[in-house]
């Protein structure tokens, strides 16, 4: 669930990556990217950035507004335990953090359409990482 206004954020990233990079255009990729680059409950560095990012965006009206609508995405295992991992190592930290307040200060900070470029490399990182590697049979 995220507030409104960041679920038309990912769809406006989205449709604007459907016309060259169709295979990158879905939210789940999108939402996969973001925790595969950003989100790392066993590194400190990455857990500080994350929690001054929530910081942020807890400030802002946007996560005032009630998270109505259901992101169209199922993160992978393995990156929805990092997710969650760091929800519980952020709420130690005393802040308000859960998964789905991660998700939308994540897509908050770097879903943009002005930034498109920065956001194309994030998703052929993962796309290429996250894609099976064939092995020879035999």
């Amino acid at each position: 669930m995220a507030p409104g206004e960041l679920h038309e954020r990912l769809l406006d990233v989205s449709h604007k990556l459907a016309a060259e990079h169709r295979k990158l255009r879905h939210q789940k990729t999108i939402l996969a990217a973001l925790v595969w680059r950003y989100v790392d409950p066993d590194d400190p560095d990455r857990i500080r950035a994350l929690g001054a990012m929530l910081d942020a965006y807890l400030r802002t009206e946007i996560a005032e507004a009630p998270a109505e609508i259901k992101l169209g995405a199922h993160l992978p295992f393995s990156l929805k335990y990092r997710l969650d991992g760091a929800a519980l190592a952020l709420r130690r930290t005393r802040r308000d953090a859960s998964a789905k307040t991660l998700l939308s200060a994540l897509i908050w900070h770097h879903a943009h359409t002005e930034d498109l470029d920065t956001l194309i490399d994030l998703l052929t990182a993962y796309h290429d990482a996250s894609r099976p590697t064939p092995v020879p049979l035999g």
